[in-house]
């Protein structure tokens, strides 16, 4: 992918890339006559961001005592995890017959 900016500044901000992933850059420019050589390739390597998709597969069970459930689930595919995972949010919904209450 190519970008063209003007002069002044000396500087670029390539955006929309992918989280965790490394990327190859490098620079030249341009005058009336042409444009110069590549500047040497640099890496440079993308940090986490917050997973794009959700935990897959989510099952409810209910234990014997009627009072609680176990709840399962299958983590987020590796493209989809844009790093490390850390933890889970479990909500719930309470539902009456007048109205629901979301419990985190």
């Amino acid at each position: 992918m190519t970008f063209n900016t003007s002069v002044p500044p000396h500087e670029y901000l390539i955006q929309s890339l992918s989280a965790m992933k490394d990327y190859n850059i490098s620079v030249s420019c341009m005058n009336e006559i042409g444009w110069s050589n590549l500047s040497p390739w640099i890496m440079a390597s993308t940090t986490e961001g917050a997973p794009s998709g959700p935990p897959l597969n989510v099952t409810i069970s209910i234990n014997e005592s009627s009072s609680s459930v176990i709840v399962k689930w299958i983590k987020p595919p590796a493209s989809q995890m844009n790093g490390k995972l850390q933890s889970y949010r479990i909500s719930h919904v309470w539902q009456t017959s007048e109205r629901s209450v979301r419990m985190n």
